[in-house]
């Protein structure tokens, strides 16, 4: 009996839905019944290899063994190590482990060096807990270095890593996306860029609580931001959020999603009036922001979004905007700014800086805490019914239903959205 084989985009499919389940043990077992299938089981078994303290109680030498194995491994078969996709080591995010466990192995440099067509490269510390490069060996800070600048690499993410070398992060080379989250870097007086050095587009950049130095990422560092679509910025002080909206400025052409918030320190800081003068954002799709009323008010007066389809938006309120205990809660002060917000979000469809919004979310930060117990419950109660009388009457075009609405002050929550069909 003869029977044809199965067409390689059938065997495709099933491996690559059993890699998005993590069902390592069936394609293990599929590697092994016929040659066609091996090379695309090789592809998904080590697509991705993480090498991670996970707990404060994880074993140490577990993971050094499972290291000195794959090291032993890839020699014996080095076509293994070119299915290598992405890379990951240290200390996972919620481990509370501050280990240098991979310091002295011999074996990790060697791995790293083998992933010939390695394309995402993450060094990663716990939560507040930061590794240090200055304590990486020799051998290992230029593995790392030679797998940043492989050329196949794209994607480079540092998290909770102190005293990174400037020039492993802003060296002009082929990356499209950029991560660095709780970094700081070692920058030297001899980093500013030769004139003629290639700038590289960026895709994506995300960027967190860096210690002011996102100004020097934009000025000195070898990026072109034109071309960016994915933006994610939370700043550290006054200059990271100015720098995050002038840098969302640069790709307002290309900008398809923007998140910016104010340091938790510094809740009230919002950007400076020149900086949120875009014009118009011609592809953004997603928007997160959190501002006071007035910066909001000049952005949706000088910007449009004709591509917008959700928002969330944080407005903050200083103490002396809220009324807590009776009355309407927010003071008469905003009102004017309130309803040109609502014109400007859901009125004339002609008028609107956001003609094609399907939802948004607006939240009004207050700082009121009245904590959890059945005091503050009911104080919340009481507050969500005045925010609800208020809002009716402030935004007549977005409660109207043609837009799927949320408002939140604090934890009193007030929903509106299109009504109900019978």
């Amino acid at each position: 009996m003869s029977s044809n084989p199965m067409p390689l985009d059938i065997i495709f499919e099933v491996t690559r839905s059993l890699f998005k389940d993590d069902d390592h043990a069936t394609l293990s077992n599929m590697s092994v019944t016929c040659g066609a299938v091996l090379p695309l089981c090789r592809a998904r078994l080590f697509y991705s290899i993480e090498l991670l303290l996970h707990t404060l109680d994880s074993n140490e030498s577990a993971v050094i063994t499972r290291l000195r194995n794959l090291n032993t491994l890839f020699i014996n078969n080095p076509i293994l190590s070119t299915y290598v996709r992405e890379f990951k080591f240290g200390n996972a995010p919620n481990s509370g482990s501050e280990l240098l466990w991979f310091i002295d192995k011999p074996e990790l440099p060697r791995l790293l060096d083998s992933f010939s067509q390695l394309t995402t490269f993450t060094v990663v510390g716990a939560l507040r807990l930061m590794i240090d490069w200055a304590e990486f060996d020799e051998e290992l800070k230029g593995s790392c270095f030679r797998a940043r600048a492989r050329p196949t690499l794209k994607m480079l993410n540092l998290s909770s890593v102190e005293n990174a070398p400037w020039g492993f992060v802003a060296e002009p080379v082929q990356l499209y996306h950029l991560s660095v989250c709780e970094v700081t870097l070692d920058v030297e007086p001899t980093s500013e860029p030769l004139p003629q050095a290639p700038q590289r587009s960026l895709k994506t950049f995300s960027y967190g609580h860096c210690e002011g130095t996102l100004s020097l990422l934009l000025e000195r560092a070898r990026f072109n931001f034109t071309k960016l679509e994915r933006l994610n910025v939370d700043p550290d002080d006054m200059n990271d959020i100015n720098t995050g909206w002038a840098i969302a400025r640069l790709a307002k052409e290309t900008l398809e999603s923007f998140e910016i918030f104010p340091p938790d320190s510094y809740p009230y800081l919002s950007p400076s009036p020149n900086t949120i003068q875009i014009d118009t954002f011609s592809q953004l799709c997603q928007f997160t922001i959190d501002v006071d009323l007035q910066a909001l008010h000049q952005l949706l007066q000088t910007t449009s979004f004709p591509e917008l389809l959700e928002a969330s938006i944080g407005i903050r309120l200083q103490p002396s905007e809220i009324r807590k205990e009776s009355g309407s809660p927010l003071v008469e002060s905003l009102i004017p700014f309130l309803q040109d917000i609502d014109a400007f979000i859901a009125g004339p469809k002609e008028k609107r800086c956001m003609p094609e919004i399907c939802g948004i979310d607006l939240c009004f930060h207050t700082g009121i805490d009245e904590g959890y117990d059945d005091r503050g419950t009911a104080f919340f109660d009481g507050l969500s019914g005045r925010l609800e009388k208020q809002v009716l009457e402030i935004f007549p075009a977005l409660c109207s239903g043609e837009v799927s609405v949320g408002f939140q002050l604090l934890e009193a929550v007030v929903k509106f959205g299109p009504p109900d069909e019978d």
